[in-house]
């Protein structure tokens, strides 16, 4: 069975839980309104980032995939070729692989 592990965003903090040391104040809904849009922004604004860094890195993926195929590709043509020469060496007859000169 495998667990799920969090992480460090996962930790409860008294920010994250929203908790305040002193309590709420009459006439603080302003300011917790305030904070929350506040709050809201970071939180669009940091999502607008993920965004952008997931497209990147799926383009890179992609770029990466790409060359793969590539590589792939030429490795299967080189081996191709080993194949063919020595296919065509085993052709050659028995009697010219090795011969003398006389100069």
């Amino acid at each position: 069975m495998k667990q799920k592990m969090g992480g460090l965003s996962d930790i409860r903090t008294p920010q994250r839980e929203k908790m305040r040391s002193m309590p709420k104040a009459e006439g603080g809904d302003y300011l917790s309104l305030y904070m929350l849009t506040k709050e809201k922004e970071r939180l669009k604004q940091e999502k607008s980032n993920v965004d952008k860094r997931k497209k990147n890195l799926e383009a890179n993926l992609e770029n990466v995939e790409k060359e793969i195929e590539k590589l792939e590709k030429r490795v299967q043509e080189e081996v191709k070729e080993i194949k063919k020469r020595e296919v065509s060496k085993k052709k050659l007859p028995r009697e010219m692989k090795s011969m003398t000169l006389d100069y």
